[in-house]
């Protein structure tokens, strides 16, 4: 039986190297704290709201792309820079790139990806990695920054789909998500591929005695931190996978909550926030002690649908369209809450980033 969420992902998925957009006056603060993410699938029309740490609005920059980011993926930070997908008008999911936001202007640097339908991507200091699937088949396609060289791989596995990339040390982690026919009836199979700096493959992890299918993961310490949202038969899960990136051994903990989404890692902990990523639905947040692995849960008392670490504060984007700031180590007391504008008509707030800049 296929996850609930690879189905979902299949219905709703039905340019030029360097150049960067400059289609608004004036810069915002290069010290703004987050930003908003408004977009639209209907029209190439996106736009980005800055907000200070008191989240008083600083101003808002306009873009030409559709379906900017959206909240099942985590933005990746790399070098002051926010790296981010634009899917493309719906039903052509054509936009055929991946984009870099600079936190010091405000502007994009777009990176040419000669694939439609691209739903996850990441980046290192040498590459960008886009992952997408047409018609039953999947593709990774690396982008070189430097010789503007494409490199591409199309996975064995026919009905394939990436569903997260992870880069790390030189090698890049796939989640990829097919599904068998056994006895008439269709099987749910889930792992990791892991490829060299030539994008050789050469390990394989099957997830699928642990979990549904895997949309985010975070590296620490040699160790990759997986949440899982669905078991296999698509039901809540409550599990947090734990890779071991040298021996690849898997060790399960079991959260106090269903539907972990967004995980980080904070002063040796791990910060989980729990709500559905299908129909935000849950109010709570995890902190797991990674040496003493004792569990302590806060309710934030808000609907959660994404969350994101900015020094000593998490920022919650809620599904009423508030934007929520919490004190981390006063146990996630509240600091501030602003209920969130509309730019244009018809369009939905994607997602959140923050300003990492040193």
């Amino acid at each position: 039986m296929k996850t609930k969420i690879f189905l979902i992902i299949i219905l709703f998925a039905l340019s030029l190297v360097g150049c960067q957009q400059q289609n608004n006056d004036d810069n915002i603060s290069s010290d703004f704290f987050v930003g908003v993410i408004e977009t639209t699938q209907a029209k190439e029309d996106s736009s980005i709201t800055f907000y200070d740490e008191s989240l008083n609005e600083l101003g808002t920059k306009y873009y030409d792309y559709a379906d900017l980011s959206s909240t099942w993926d985590n933005p990746v930070y790399l070098d002051n820079s926010v790296l981010l997908v634009p899917l493309g008008l719906m039903k052509k999911a054509d936009a055929k790139k991946v984009v870099s936001l600079n936190v010091e202007n405000q502007e994009f640097t777009e990176y040419p990806i000669d694939r439609v339908n691209i739903l996850c991507s990441t980046a290192d200091e040498k590459y960008v990695y886009a992952g997408s699937n047409l018609n039953g088949e999947c593709y990774i396609t690396r982008f070189d920054k430097t010789t503007k060289e494409i490199k591409e791989v199309k996975l064995e596995e026919a009905g394939a789909m990436n569903t997260q990339l992870v880069v790390d040390k030189d090698k890049l982690y796939e989640f990829y998500n097919y599904s068998i026919e056994k006895n008439g009836e269709l099987i749910d199979h889930n792992g990791i591929h892991i490829y060299n700096d030539n994008l050789e493959l050469f390990e394989t992890i099957d997830l699928s005695e642990y979990c549904g299918g895997v949309y985010k993961a975070m590296i620490y310490n040699n160790k990759m931190f997986i949440p899982s949202q669905f078991k296999r038969n698509g039901e809540d899960d409550d599990q947090l996978l734990i890779l071991d990136l040298v021996s690849y051994d898997i060790k399960t903990v079991t959260l106090p909550y269903k539907t972990p989404d967004d995980v980080f890692e904070y002063k040796g902990s791990l910060i989980i926030s729990h709500t559905s990523i299908l129909e935000p639905n849950g109010s709570m947040v995890s902190v797991y002690n990674l040496e003493t692995e004792q569990i302590r849960s806060y309710d934030l008392k808000c609907t959660i649908r994404k969350t994101d670490i900015n020094n000593n504060t998490l920022i919650v984007l809620t599904a009423e369209d508030k934007l929520i700031t919490y004190d981390i180590d006063n146990n996630f007391k509240k600091n501030n809450e602003i209920q969130l504008e509309y730019q244009s008509k018809n369009t939905y707030k994607s997602n959140i980033f923050v300003n990492h800049q040193e």
